[in-house]
């Protein structure tokens, strides 16, 4: 038996499944009952959805969370989050000067902005999902530590 670490939850899983089991988080005592296999993306999803609104998930998670984010793999995957985000505003005014024609000149700044409204956008508009903060989190963190006048 493996433990399945979803936030701070562990929910015991085996690797094939166990019928009319019961799994219990210790952190806050939610359970998930009924044939549980830690393959099963119908399973990952209800865990996640039990992590997202346990009373016990330290507040600043999503910050730390965040932080990894922009500051870990993305990073080393594409570079310095203000090079691209002024490439991007170059592209985008680009674009949006062909149809406007008034000049506009975005800073990487506004791409950040953007960004996070394109994120609130799929908060509301979608299944919310706490990937979405975390982002959000992200933009806000590069618009005010490297794009900020």
């Amino acid at each position: 038996m493996v433990w399945l670490n979803e936030m701070h939850h562990n929910f015991p899983a085996a690797s094939g499944s166990f019928g009319g089991s019961k799994c219990t988080c210790p952190e806050c005592n939610k359970s998930l009952e009924g044939d549980v296999n830690k393959n099963d993306e119908t399973l990952m999803d209800e865990l996640r959805s039990i992590a997202d609104e346990c009373p016990t998930r330290p507040l600043g998670k999503c910050l730390d969370e965040a932080k990894d984010v922009i500051c870990g793999e993305r990073q080393d995957v594409y570079g310095k989050p203000e090079d691209s985000f002024e490439l991007i505003a170059e592209y985008w005014s680009t674009y949006l000067n062909k149809y406007d024609g008034k000049g506009m000149h975005l800073t990487g700044k506004d791409v950040a902005h953007m960004m996070i409204l394109f994120k609130m956008a799929r908060v509301q508009g979608q299944r919310p999902s706490r990937d979405n903060y975390i982002d959000i989190a992200g933009y806000v963190s590069i618009a005010a530590d490297r794009l900020s006048d």
